[in-house]
């Protein structure tokens, strides 16, 4: 089998070898000289990478078809809602930062201090009436005229309203010395 491969391709060696003196003469003038083809035509370009800094659908194109164009100048134009509605969230937000940085610039008022001050009254009555509640079970519980849960529940109230009067002086205090400098400076 190996001799008639072999054989065939022996056989087929002159038809090649008459192709490449044929193409070989069909370039060559009557002097032997090979000539140059020329040929005519139009290149056309059917798909064209291009990158954009932002994605978005194109609203105009500025550029007609066969136009030439340089690296860096404008093409299109994109739909730019969806940039203004940022730009308006944007300055929204701006607008608050600096509304919120004026309360805190102006400081605490007048009658801000004078709630936090009625609220820290009430809160030291009712540690008062509280305390004098323990003190009037207690006296009632030596004479069996009260339960242990009643003087419990009011230890409990006394210890509630002790909370409270601690928790109205810092809330005071936070309003007297204002905001931090932290919260005014701005970055």
């Amino acid at each position: 089998m190996k001799k008639r491969a072999v054989m065939a391709g022996y056989r087929s060696l002159p038809g090649l070898l008459g192709l490449v003196i044929i193409t070989a003469l069909a370039g060559c003038d009557s002097k032997g000289a090979v000539e140059g083809i020329t040929l005519s035509g139009t290149v056309e370009a059917r798909e064209t990478a291009l990158a954009f800094q932002v994605t978005g659908r194109i609203e105009r194109l500025l550029v007609d078809e066969g136009q030439k164009v340089t690296a860096g100048e404008v093409v299109a134009l994109l739909v730019d809602d969806d940039y203004a509605l940022a730009l308006q969230k944007a300055r929204a937000e701006v607008a608050a930062a600096e509304a919120s940085l004026a309360v805190l610039e102006a400081g605490t008022r007048r009658q801000e201090l004078k709630v936090a001050e009625a609220a820290l009254d009430k809160a030291r009555a009712e540690r008062r009436y509280a305390e004098e509640e323990v003190r009037r079970l207690t006296t009632l519980l030596q004479k069996k005229l009260a339960s242990q849960d009643q003087l419990d529940q009011a230890q409990l109230k006394y210890e509630i309203t002790v909370t409270a009067v601690h928790q109205a002086q810092q809330s005071l205090q936070l309003l007297r010395e204002g905001p931090r400098q932290e919260e005014i400076a701005l970055d």
